[in-house]
């Protein structure tokens, strides 16, 4: 018993030097005598708990942010190229609709309500009052239906369903569908969901708006120089009362990792969207912060809807994909990669198959496929992908393990330009790279966008057996349940007849001088998503 007390006893006292926290031990002195009256014991005071105050955002200062990509399209959204051109309008351009990362409705953006049909034949959407378009135009429910018509007329993916679009009054549409759809509000959240002035439109015509975004933001466009800025202003008409905080944002385009690097530590931008992971670690060592979230796929698929073509054969896809050692390559990236081997992650469970069997690296399973599909003495190809993304190092690893079984690749750095032209329009004998930001609250849209048959990204690409039918019976569902076994169906198809070669997982990082706070950089639900309107500078 006492030496359960003593145990007791000793615990405590651990715990409370632990509470209070560690301190330097004193050296040891000899006790002081007692005196003929005690002193009595001062009351045992609790620890006074320090906290870190919050900082206030402060006013001022311009935003500069070293944009690793060049963008020609930021302002019109049915002819924005790629998902990045959404980050680079950001600042003037903002969405009906909101989300957070499990799909809930938030009012944060153009739209306060949003509400399906029981029958899911038509969305009603209600719209803030008070908005101005950055030309001092009204936003409001014609705006709404021009934009959403013009979305129609130019058949953007997404838009299958939409049959037409009524007014109900100033601030109320009624979307009309053909049939329900489960990820057409989180549709609304991203490019067609991005509302633009339809005057701008009207005086100036499509060519212009394509680099001039007019839109809602917290910014209004100043200058836009292709392949080298884009600047933009406080919008002081803003709805949201207070912000934005900065008095401009701007981008500048540096393609080459090392410029930005340099650039970044001399001063001249507080941003570097994104760097090399190389860079990353040098950057987080001499005190920047580094942002970023797992939450991009990076993957190659051939042209096997070409029938003359060896990746029409499933057994060279298979071949090809056991060959490459997707552990080795994912160790290229100091810490901020890892191996994929299905067209999901596990940080979006909707899509991602625990326990999936992987193809992993196999050269001698890989060889005996090649001989199986006729090709034992392998044959010649080549892998295309965007010069802008810095895959070089990635795409020579998986050139070396195709040459190890005797398949002959060439490396193909294509400018970004060429690159959208050779996916939209196909292309033969080869692989193309394509590098996708997966974010939960549009997950399935994007998987139906990226594989859907009528996609220009992805026009040689031969889908599985019965895709389309998958699909839309995924996107029927009314459950959250029913939408991911779904989902997960999808991914099963894309595993099961190796439609593409999954590479690996990449978390984009995104060093940033300490100086910066709320941008909302790599921490919401897509990573071309930021929050311009709540950044603030603390110097």
């Amino acid at each position: 018993m006492k030496k359960l007390f003593l145990t007791l006893v000793m615990v405590v006292l651990s715990m409370g030097l632990i509470f209070v926290g560690a301190q330097k031990t004193p050296a040891a002195t000899a006790p002081a005598k007692p005196t003929s009256t005690p002193t009595p014991k001062p009351k045992t005071q609790s620890p006074t708990k320090t906290t870190t105050p919050t900082p206030t955002p402060r006013y001022g200062g311009v935003l500069k942010i070293l944009y690793s990509r060049e963008h020609t399209t930021i302002g019109y959204p049915p002819v924005i190229s790629a998902s990045t051109g959404i980050f680079c309008g950001r600042p003037a351009l903002e969405p009906l609709l909101d989300f957070d990362s499990i799909g809930h409705f938030q009012p944060t953006y153009l739209a306060t309500g949003w509400k399906m049909a029981p029958d899911g034949k038509s969305a009603t959407i209600t719209l803030r009052k008070g908005v101005k378009f950055h030309d001092g135009t009204d936003f409001n429910a014609d705006a709404v239906k021009w934009n959403l018509d013009k979305e129609i007329e130019n058949k953007m993916s997404g838009t299958e369903i939409w049959k037409s679009i009524d007014l109900i009054d100033n601030y109320t549409v009624r979307m009309n569908l053909t049939q329900y759809d489960c990820v057409l509000p989180q549709s609304l959240s991203l490019t067609i969901g991005t509302m633009v002035s339809p005057t701008a439109y009207a005086k100036n015509g499509q060519d212009w708006m394509v680099t001039h975004p007019v839109g809602t933001g917290p910014f209004k466009l100043k200058s836009f120089v292709q392949d080298v800025s884009v600047k933009y202003e406080k919008f002081t008409d803003y709805y949201k009362k207070g912000l934005p905080y900065l008095d401009g944002v701007e981008l500048d385009f540096m393609t080459d990792p090392m410029v930005q690097q340099a650039a970044l530590r001399a001063g001249a931008g507080q941003v570097a969207y994104t760097t090399i992971p190389q860079y990353a670690r040098d950057l987080k060592e001499l005190g920047f912060n580094v942002a970023s979230r797992m939450d991009t796929i990076i993957w190659i698929s051939g042209d096997s809807r070409n029938a003359d073509s060896p990746m029409a054969n499933q057994k060279v896809r298979e071949a090809l994909e056991y060959a490459i050692d997707r552990e080795a390559i994912a160790k290229l990236f100091y810490g901020y990669a890892r191996a994929a081997y299905q067209w999901a992650i596990p940080e979006f469970p909707l899509g991602y198959i625990p326990g999936l069997p992987r193809r992993e690296y196999n050269p001698a399973k890989a060889k005996k496929l090649l001989a199986e599909a006729g090709y034992p003495n392998g044959f010649k190809t080549r892998i295309i992908f965007d010069m802008n993304q810095k895959l070089m190092e990635p795409m020579t690893a998986v050139q070396s393990y195709w040459k190890a079984i005797g398949v002959d690749c060439t490396l193909e750095q294509a400018p970004r330009a060429q690159y959208v032209q050779l996916r939209s329009q196909g292309w033969h004998n080869g692989f193309i790279e394509v590098t996708t930001a997966l974010f939960p609250s549009n997950y399935l849209a994007l998987m139906a966008q990226v594989f859907s048959p009528g996609y220009t990204g992805t026009r040689s690409i031969q889908r599985p057996a019965g895709w389309g039918e998958a699909i839309s019976q995924t996107r029927a569902a009314r459950t959250l349940e029913a939408i991911k076994a779904g989902m997960q169906g999808l991914t099963r198809k894309l595993y099961e007849e190796a439609t593409v070669i999954p590479l690996y997982q990449w978390a984009e990082p995104t060093p940033m001088d300490k100086s910066v706070h709320d941008s909302g950089i790599q921490e919401l639900s897509s990573s071309y998503m930021w929050t311009p309107e709540k950044c603030w500078l603390s110097k």
